[in-house]
């Protein structure tokens, strides 16, 4: 049975984060080495106050260095704050809805829960969606950040998708270093062994919300 396009979307891309455990793997061996840094607790009240206190006394004794702060709500505020919205994000940016999807984005990027790749992908999401919608210092803000965050990873397949992504972001733009940056992120995914058609079709939809966009088109579609 064939899958609707945006089920495709969200296949590609949930095959993408499976595929890039190298990078949990690299970002937990970096907060490992240097015991540094922030941790968010999502808890509810009653844990807060009855289970946490000793876990949290020891933690502190151990990791020194390590910052912790502690977020309450209830388990339904708790599912919504660690639930990325990265990739729903995607998937209403492709489906033509960009300004939910930059909503959303917002929330995610907010949040100060969250791997790594939960933020990479929101803000790609996010470059995508305000691209779609014409607001190019957004989309280049976003990719930056997005490219930034993949640079500072030892991970070469995030690298090559956040380029990847921002490719598909300055073509919806109209951008002439679409190309260049296309082939740049095609190369790095082939020296991977990986080939870039899912990908392609979930970071275009998402740029363009299936519409077809040629260069410098900014003919407003109904």
């Amino acid at each position: 049975m064939d899958l609707t396009e945006p089920g495709r979307i969200i296949v590609d891309i949930a095959d993408r984060m499976l595929q890039d455990a190298e990078s949990l793997r690299a970002v937990g061996r970096e907060f490992g080495k240097e015991d540094t840094g922030t941790l968010t607790i999502a808890t509810t009240p009653t844990q807060a106050r009855y289970a946490l206190p000793a876990v949290v006394e020891r933690f502190i004794k151990r990791h020194p260095r390590v910052r912790l702060s502690l977020r309450e709500g209830s388990p339904e505020q708790i599912a919504e704050l660690v639930t990325s919205g990265g990739v729903e994000a995607l998937v209403l940016a492709a489906a033509g809805q960009p300004e939910r999807a930059v909503a959303l984005t917002d929330r995610a990027n907010a949040v100060g829960i969250g791997s790594y790749l939960d933020h990479l992908e929101a803000w790609i999401a996010r470059g995508l969606a305000c691209a779609q919608l014409g607001d190019e210092p957004c989309a280049r803000e976003a990719c930056a950040t997005a490219l930034a965050l993949a640079d500072g990873t030892e991970s070469p397949l995030d690298q090559a998708l956040a380029r990847l992504a921002h490719s598909h972001a300055l073509a919806a733009l109209g951008d002439p270093e679409a190309e260049a940056a296309g082939a740049e992120a095609r190369a790095r995914l082939d020296a991977l062994g990986l080939r870039a058609a899912g990908w392609e079709t979930a970071f275009r939809l998402a740029a363009t919300g299936g519409r077809e966009v040629s260069p410098r088109d900014t003919t407003e579609v109904a």
